[in-house]
């Protein structure tokens, strides 16, 4: 893509973000467990994905699930992302928009499923939301540049009449930029800095980091 539309369109998605709340600190949130497979290197990303990418966040919905009126829903945020490059995959995406559907953000608690679970709950209560977060991530904002492999979604589930993606096991193949470094760092359930230096795990995240960064550097 054109680094001086891209510059301009990033520049852009930040002033947005400015102007946006994301304030969560007095929404009722609910923590989701989800068992993810390890995705530890760039093979292993491109092998599960339909295309990997390199752009920045322009929309970030965290209440579509709600907008969409879905009679049962456990939180999705809709982004929509201005592609810079292509890591993988079809190069015509460049210059495009992609819509990722990713895990966690508002539901009622209707749509949870709890006038089952609990049939004494009023009606005010049921239509109370709360804020779901997945393996203790958040969703990307807009104005956050990031790299993301990306699973092409193919089901009746929403019935849209356009292509949608979501990210590899939650947020293992989402890397988002961090403003102070310009590195990407994978979105992990537990914090790089707050994992054992010497530990596997740390290990892991640090060398799948290095690969994306070495293959961002180079396009």
């Amino acid at each position: 893509m054109d680094k001086d539309e891209y510059t301009s369109a990033l520049n852009q998605a930040k002033k947005e973000r400015e102007l946006q709340s994301n304030d969560l600190s007095n929404v009722e949130k609910v923590e989701i467990s989800a068992f993810t497979d390890s995705l530890d290197d760039i093979k292993t990303l491109e092998l599960n994905s339909t295309i990997g990418i390199q752009g920045v966040v322009i929309e970030s919905n965290s209440r579509i699930d709600i907008d969409e009126k879905l009679e049962r829903a456990d939180g999705n945020t809709r982004l929509v992302v201005l592609v810079n490059d292509v890591l993988y995959g079809d190069p015509s995406l460049v210059g495009q928009q992609v819509v990722i559907y990713q895990a966690g953000g508002y539901v009622t608690k209707r749509q949870q499923g709890l006038n089952e679970k609990f049939p004494d709950m009023s009606e005010v209560e049921l239509d109370e939301e709360v804020f779901t977060e997945f393996n203790h991530t958040h969703p990307s904002e807009v104005g956050t540049e990031l790299v993301g492999y990306l699973a092409l979604i193919s089901d009746e589930y929403r019935k849209l009449d356009y292509p949608y993606y979501d990210f590899l096991a939650i947020s293992l193949s989402r890397f988002e930029k961090n403003e102070d470094t310009e590195f990407y760092e994978q979105v992990n359930e537990t914090p790089l800095e707050e994992l054992p230096v010497d530990s596997d795990l740390a290990k892991q995240v640090i060398s799948i980091n290095e690969e994306i960064n070495e293959i961002v550097a180079e396009e």
